[in-house]
């Protein structure tokens, strides 16, 4: 059974992004388990909360496919994910706008169509 996110973490949060802040933080326990939830800190400035998740193992390992998940989840709120150390410390700090941030974006998908043709002779 996970851990959950405790009410003092998420009273940091606005009604209507705490949600949203509480399905990034399950989904990131899921994805990546070493993560303690329950340790969590938000900070909220210049439209973006700063979500700091400790990890229990300070020799963890995070790949870029589990990063690029959590980011798949919202990637209009998510603005970026970082893996820092600190004072032997592992955390992932995830920086998610608030709901009255606009919508950027910063990658582009290039789809591209082919039409097959086939010849009968």
């Amino acid at each position: 059974m996970r851990a959950k996110v405790p009410e003092n973490v998420l009273a940091q949060c606005k009604a209507a992004d705490r949600v949203v802040v509480e399905n990034i933080l399950i989904l990131a326990q899921e994805t990546i388990p070493t993560l303690d939830i329950t340790k969590t800190t938000i900070t909220h400035s210049g439209g973006c909360y700063h979500l700091s998740l400790p990890s229990v193992n300070p020799r963890d390992k995070v790949s870029l496919r589990e990063l690029m998940n959590i980011q798949t989840f919202s990637p209009a709120r998510i603005q970026d994910i970082h893996i820092v150390q600190q004072q032997g410390v592992l955390a992932m700090h995830v920086l998610v706008y608030d709901e009255a941030s606009p919508i950027t974006t910063s990658q582009i998908d290039i789809i591209r169509l082919c039409k097959k043709t086939k010849r009968v002779q």
